[in-house]
């Protein structure tokens, strides 16, 4: 979880990243998002 950490900081390229590895651990990490609000 802590490579997703670092894509939220604000990395552009990243976010290319970010969506591939959501769907590797959507199940997991879309219930931590939904609570701390980092779902944006």
């Amino acid at each position: 979880m802590m490579h997703l950490k670092n894509i939220k900081a604000g990395n552009a390229k990243t976010l290319e990243q970010y969506e591939l590895t959501r769907n590797t651990e959507l199940s997991g990490f879309t219930l931590r998002t939904e609570k701390t609000g980092m779902r944006k």
